[in-house]
């Protein structure tokens, strides 16, 4: 079953990912804008992988996808929000998918209280106030390639991003404690992994 504890705490590491992209609104990668339609990016993480991809313009918005994996298959969540990198508190509509289950389209309600339980203005706070500075420029190699990056390190919170204008999604590496997520790959044309029909979800998650 998907409650609101658990579907709040699956979006932990999207958070973190959509938080050091913000970065890229910080001096230094101010030209950083929504990925064009189709763009993807697969990261492999301490716990295994996750694949961020935007499939589309919603109206105002955008449509997001992430797969992560698990031990029985991806996990998808695929998200409508005003424009990556993204306030939580500003996504409009939520759909998971479990491995062999239905896709299932969260609650309007539900989604509301697992808003207000998301952290406000993070993408304002990345610069603001995490106490991230600028240590320079690095050219450093990863599995997906090398790239010019610009180096940040927040000695709060024991965090490392390197971030390149020359991707889509601007987010090469990140260090912070034990957890790491490093590109493996980019690139255009993505589609959605979601199978099957989008069902809505009842209050509380589903029953199976």
């Amino acid at each position: 079953m998907i409650t609101l504890r658990r579907a709040t705490a699956g979006l932990a590491l999207l958070s973190l990912a959509a938080t050091a992209n913000a970065v890229a609104q910080c001096p230094g990668l101010e030209n950083f804008k929504t990925p064009p339609a189709g763009s993807w990016a697969e990261y492999k993480t301490t716990n295994g992988s996750m694949r961020l991809a935007v499939l589309g313009s919603e109206g105002t918005g955008v449509r997001m996808e992430m797969a992560m994996t698990t031990k029985e298959g991806p996990a998808i969540v695929q998200m409508v929000v005003p424009g990556y990198p993204y306030e939580m508190s500003g996504i409009t509509e939520m759909v998971f998918q479990r491995p062999g289950t239905p896709a299932m389209r969260m609650p309007t309600q539900m989604l509301g209280m697992m808003r207000d339980r998301m952290p406000k203005d993070m993408l304002a706070e990345a610069c603001r106030n995490a106490h991230a500075n600028r240590v320079g420029e690095e050219t450093i190699t990863v599995p997906a390639g090398t790239f010019h990056t610009v180096h940040y390190h927040d000695a709060e919170k024991n965090t490392d991003v390197w971030l390149s204008n020359q991707l889509p999604f601007p987010m090469v590496q990140v260090k912070t404690g034990e957890d790491t997520i490093v590109l493996t790959g980019s690139g255009a044309g993505a589609k959605s992994q979601i199978t099957g029909p989008i069902q809505d979800m009842p209050m509380g998650g589903p029953r199976n």
